[in-house]
């Protein structure tokens, strides 16, 4: 043996052995009671015996090697479910980001890609499609300058993806909204209303 196996893979191994030698083709006769047995308990016996051998022609004697029938890797149960034959799966076609880009955000269409490029995680469909309700939505809050700028760091830092979130967190002093100006009280104190 290669490898040790662990338990529960040895176990799998056993399971898998053992059904191969199960008759996995019915060839048991289907008699009604008493039917095709003469009364003679010899014959009887005899077509028992022949049915039984013929049923038997179909098992599989165990491996003679039995050591070196087991898989050099080990075998985990429930390997392989769900991926269908092997060589048959879905097609993935790719999603082009550049035949996608919305018409609202044509004006920055060469950043953008350049972004994409450059950016990591992952490229596809849902991203892109989250990155462009992001880019709109942070020029319809803070202006294109903005978009263009994010894109520009985006792409020299290799972010994941833009955010009006991170924008609004990490951002400059300029998203930042205007404060209140300070009120001074003391000097409202000697203000005379009337």
């Amino acid at each position: 043996m290669t490898g040790a196996l662990s338990l529960s893979s040895f176990c799998a191994v056993l399971i898998e052995k053992g059904l191969e030698t199960v008759d996995t083709v019915a060839t048991i006769p289907a008699y009604r009671v008493g039917a095709g047995y003469s009364s003679n308990l010899s014959t009887k016996a005899q077509q028992e015996n022949e049915a039984d051998q013929d049923s038997a022609s179909h098992i599989k004697p165990p491996s003679e090697n039995f050591e070196n029938s087991f898989p050099s890797t080990p075998v985990v149960l429930g390997d392989g479910v769900g991926m269908g034959l092997q060589g048959e799966g879905k097609r993935k076609v790719p999603f082009e980001v550049k035949k996608n880009i919305p018409h609202e955000l044509e004006w920055c269409r060469e950043p953008l890609l350049e972004f994409w490029r450059e950016k990591g995680g992952k490229k596809s469909k849902q991203a892109a499609v989250f990155l462009f309700n992001q880019l709109i939505s942070l020029m319809e809050k803070y202006g294109e300058r903005i978009v263009l700028d994010q894109l520009e760091l985006a792409t020299a830092k290799g972010f994941d993806s833009i955010t009006v979130r991170n924008y609004e967190q990490f951002g400059t002093e300029t998203n930042k909204p205007a404060q209140a100006p300070q009120v001074d009280w003391d000097a409202l104190d000697n203000v005379s209303l009337f």
